[in-house]
């Protein structure tokens, strides 16, 4: 696993969040979490926080409201 993949699946992520494919974006933003945890063995990055948010947001507009709720607030434990 490389950071830059990392980042590679979080960008693709994000880019299917903006054509409203939210479940593509969320299994994205999923894989881009689970190597990021790999990759540094923590999770309090301000990066990976982002990732949380990009998460909620995704699940937000596919009416995953309390899956979303729980992601804000992990993130926001991490800032």
């Amino acid at each position: 696993y490389s950071r830059k993949r990392q980042m590679c699946i979080r960008d693709r992520g994000n880019c299917l969040q903006k054509m409203e494919r939210y479940q593509e974006s969320i299994e994205c933003f999923v894989e881009s979490l689970r190597i990021h945890k790999k990759i540094d063995g923590t999770r309090n990055t301000s990066d990976y926080a982002n990732v949380l948010n990009n998460l909620g947001i995704a699940s937000m507009e596919i009416k995953q409201y309390e899956k979303a709720l729980s992601k804000f607030k992990e993130g926001i434990a991490i800032y």
